[in-house]
């Protein structure tokens, strides 16, 4: 038995559709019946007239078809035949905020895929709840929860055992899925996407024997124009699907300390195209471009990053002359950081190498956290090569845009370039996220350590901290991950606050050096003021890193960097950026509140409603 959809007037559609014989009706029993799904909220007016705002003109409709397989899909789940349902326009805009605020960080879906009249249903429900978290309506997050809910329900229900998937949308289904329960802001949201992440691989291990069949497209071929672009389209998709897969795994090790389960090249060894070519709206174009030379110069290359050149690795470059594939080069960073950091983990692992590397002179600082991989002793398999070559890239991506703001601009690269220096455990240890006091001392006397000994890499950190802090105190749609970015951001900055030395011109200093007579209040001889925020230059950044002890710092939103005001100041602004934000807005929320904590004098609870839905 098929999925029969439902007109608006309630009669089974009589269209027949591939998707829905492939997945079948797996009702449940009623031993496994589950409660209805929550309903739709109402739609005012208002709420229509913001989402008319939020289209962008990237698809001029939403394929009819698949929505009302939705409606028969929420019907049957709501146990109601006449309950409300989303409408069209809403819909339509939530599908329009996925291409033009999701889709730039991880670009697998071709826009005409989302035209097309056989787009699967659950697809559909997947795109929809992840561009949901990016609207304005007044109840978006509602609506997303419902579309989270019925995406959650299609795919236990008609999942096929993974021996029969034979097309990609279950996997990018799973995926987006896999990005709602990551963000989500919650404890369960977490456990599920980890819990889930194997599935997602198996369904990439799918994907490969199809992937690797439509190979054969960047040959000589005899298809018709269209075809043969669908062919490619489909082939180059799932390559894209693999990598924007594995950068979610890299972004996993990142901010979770969870090592990724697969390596790229376990199922693709060649780059996405160049943009250029991926962008093109009909077959005609794709040709024109394909033949010029856009498609089968990238083909022919090797995804190597640390064999590949110093120069093409650092630019990002492809062997075109085509503007540089900022989703390429994201990939790159994040491949170089993570690979660098699982190979010093396993170094660390082994205490043979250990007691061979180890200084028995140094403190233990192991107890505030993993040593980041830049401070670990170079085991026989490194070489300072290697390691300063890692440095060197996130470092020239993390310059690229310095001075000007661009929209293609990644902050995840400054948290890389911190976390090189700082490990992600010792600084939330130190301002108290998921310990007691008194693992919050022992983190803070190793973070005022690396504040005394290395102060050109602190300032370093600072810099990068203080680039993702101004950046998103002024965004109003944030990046999935980016409300992670300007936690790490925060965390440092107030810890440099308070942990890191001062310039020299203290107050006791300035009074000692005051002439015979002259007033306690009277005013100072100023030193050199950086605004860190504001340096526009690479070299003005790196010579404040090398000599900038001197100056007094300035970050915008937060004013002069020095003592507990400026603490306050800068996680009540860190707050206030986090409650203004339109997109992932249960995650914001429950770091808000984890700040607002942290600025009473608490440690911050991750309670059960740390990150709710409200």
């Amino acid at each position: 038995m098929s999925i029969q959809t439902e007109d608006s007037s309630g009669s089974p559609a009589s269209h027949p559709h591939p998707h829905r014989q492939q997945l079948g009706d797996r009702r449940q029993s009623p031993a496994h019946k589950r409660a209805p799904c929550p309903e739709f909220p109402a739609a005012s007016p208002d709420q229509l007239y913001v989402a008319e705002a939020e289209l962008f003109g990237h698809i001029y409709r939403v394929p009819g078809r698949a929505i009302e397989d939705i409606r028969a899909f929420y019907y049957r789940e709501r146990e109601c035949d006449s309950c409300r349902f989303i409408s069209t326009e809403l819909l339509h805009a939530f599908v329009e905020l996925y291409l033009e605020y999701f889709d730039p960080k991880f670009p697998f879906l071709h826009p005409s895929r989302l035209r097309d009249d056989n787009l699967p249903w659950i697809l559909l429900t997947a795109v929809a709840a992840v561009g949901s978290q990016y609207s304005e309506v007044r109840d978006a997050c509602e609506y997303g929860l419902v579309l989270r809910e019925l995406l959650d329900r299609a795919i236990k229900i008609h999942i096929p055992p993974r021996s029969k998937w034979t097309g990609p949308f279950l996997p990018q289904s799973l995926f987006l899925r896999h990005v709602l329960h990551f963000f989500a802001g919650t404890k369960m949201g977490l456990v599920t996407s980890q819990f889930e992440r194997s599935a997602l691989v198996s369904g990439l291990r799918a994907l490969t024997s199809h992937h690797e069949r439509g190979e054969c497209v960047d040959r000589a071929v005899t298809q018709k124009p269209h075809d043969e672009w669908q062919a490619w389209l489909s082939a180059e998709s799932n390559r894209r699907l693999i990598y924007c897969v594995h950068a979610l795994e890299c972004l996993g090790y990142v901010f979770l300390d969870q090592p990724p389960l697969f390596n790229i090249t376990d199922f693709v060894h060649e780059p996405p195209c160049d943009p250029a070519l991926w962008q093109c709206q009909s077959a005609e174009e794709w040709r024109s471009k394909f033949t010029g030379g856009s498609g089968t110069a990238a083909r022919q290359r090797v995804l190597d990053p640390v064999r590949d050149s110093r120069e093409d690795s650092l630019l990002g470059v492809t062997a075109t002359s085509s503007p540089p594939d900022h989703f390429r080069r994201r990939i790159r960073v994040l491949e170089l950081y993570v690979d660098d950091r699982l190979r010093s983990r396993q170094s660390r692992s082994s205490r043979m190498l250990r007691s061979i590397f180890s200084n028995p002179g140094e403190p233990d600082d192991e107890r505030a956290g993993p040593l980041p991989p830049s401070s670990v002793p170079l085991s026989p398999r490194d070489s300072p090569d290697e390691r300063s070559f890692v440095d060197e890239t996130i470092d020239t991506e993390a310059y690229t845009h310095l001075g000007s703001r661009h929209p293609t601009t990644d902050l995840v690269v400054h948290v890389l370039a911190i976390l090189r220096l700082v490990p992600l455990a010792t600084l939330y240890r130190a301002t108290g996220w998921q310990t007691d006091q008194a693992g919050m001392a022992r983190a803070k006397a190793h973070m005022g350590r690396f504040f005394h000994r290395d102060r050109a890499g602190a300032r370093k950190c600072l810099w990068h901290a203080a680039v993702i802090f101004s950046e998103l105190r002024n965004a109003r749609r944030f990046a999935c991950y980016d409300a992670l970015n300007l936690c790490v951001s925060v965390c440092y900055i107030w810890l440099y606050a308070h942990l890191a030395p001062g310039p020299p011109r203290d107050r006791d200093r300035d009074r000692s050096q005051q002439p015979e007579g002259a007033s306690p209040s009277a005013p100072q001889q100023r030193g050199t003021v950086i605004g860190l925020d504001k340096l526009a230059e690479r070299r003005d950044v790196e010579k404040w890193i090398a000599s900038g002890a001197e100056a007094e710092i300035y970050i915008t939103g937060v004013g002069r960097l020095r003592g507990p005001n400026s603490q306050a100041i800068l996680l009540g602004d860190a707050t206030k950026t986090l409650m203004n934000q339109a997109a992932w807005r249960p995650l914001c929320r429950g770091l808000a509140r984890a700040f607002t904590q942290l600025k009473r004098g608490e440690l911050p609870d991750l309670g059960p409603e740390e990150g709710g839905e409200n």
